[in-house]
């Protein structure tokens, strides 16, 4: 029995100088050496065209904000021309971002949408509405609602918004062949 806790007690001294040993190693490895590593290369920059001024219809100013971040080059906030006449606009949502144009024959549009009405409430509207402007709902999950309309598709999709209300994203495709 004691050769038994000898032997345990051995194994475990060894394993605590294995370990105190592996550990010294990597902090010695892992110091400075006094030389500084080389800077890394800068990102090339690349060109970008900004769409023609008419591709996005200007709303109300109620719908810029001080306390908003400067939008990406070529997006406003504002509802793209391009949108779908027959997919409403929540009411008194107002566009925080978006864009618009043509890409392999179909008409795209993409809008952010901030509604002061909750995710469920955003829901609903969009699932009866939709519906009643001639889409078909094809899924709905709480979340998210995907509907077609002929050769048009769309999706949105709705959280929680960090100050109160709702984010509203819809994306929309219209085939032009």
């Amino acid at each position: 029995m004691a050769r038994s806790r000898t032997k345990s007690f051995n194994v475990s001294r060894l394993f605590a100088t294995t370990l105190s040993l592996t550990f010294l190693a990597v902090a010695l490895t892992g110091c400075d050496s006094g030389t500084q590593e080389p800077e890394a290369p800068a990102a090339e920059a690349t060109e970008y065209s900004a769409p023609a001024a008419d591709d996005s219809v200007e709303l109300p100013a109620a719908a810029a904000s001080d306390d908003m971040p400067a939008l990406p080059e070529g997006f406003e906030a504002a509802i793209p021309s391009n949108f779908p006449s027959n997919i409403p606009v929540f009411p008194g949502a107002a566009p925080t971002l978006g864009r618009g144009g043509n890409v392999d024959g179909s008409e795209r549009s993409g809008v952010q949408l901030k509604a002061d009405a909750s995710p469920t409430e955003v829901l609903s509207y969009y699932e009866s509405e939709l519906v009643s402007n001639g889409w078909t709902v094809d899924e709905s999950n709480g979340m998210s609602i995907t509907a077609s309309n002929g050769d048009s598709e769309m999706m949105l999709f709705v959280s929680p918004s960090a100050t109160g209300g709702s984010e509203v994203y819809v994306i929309t495709e219209q085939k032009t062949n």
